[in-house]
């Protein structure tokens, strides 16, 4: 038995379609709920510097993959068709990694 592992196309690393804005704003409901967002936001302590790297590498990746989507303002992601901004460099205004949870389909 072999479990059918290749090497992952690069284009393919993060793939948005026509759901990614209604699930987005999906995701920002559920993380202004205070019940719901320390079960749907959860990081271990001593992986903050970790999560800044990750999120850098996923900024990088959709600026340049997906530059009708994504543009990066001075210290700030801008989503265009949301109208929103996400603070990129610190002082974060939310963590790193749910910053990078918000932009990405996948949990992170």
């Amino acid at each position: 038995m072999t479990m059918g592992i290749g090497k992952l196309n690069v284009d393919d690393w993060i793939i948005y379609d026509n759901l990614f804005l209604d699930e987005h704003k999906q995701k920002l409901e559920r993380l202004q709920d205070p019940e719901v967002r320390p079960i749907i936001f959860q990081h271990q302590d001593g992986t903050y510097e970790a999560s800044k790297e990750a999120l850098g590498i996923i900024i990088r990746y959709i600026t340049t993959r997906y530059p009708d989507i994504f543009k990066v303002e001075g210290d700030y992601l801008h989503i265009p068709s949301l109208g929103e901004l996400y603070r990129i460099q610190e002082p974060f205004d939310r963590h790193p990694l749910e910053v990078a949870g918000l932009i990405v389909y996948e949990d992170v």
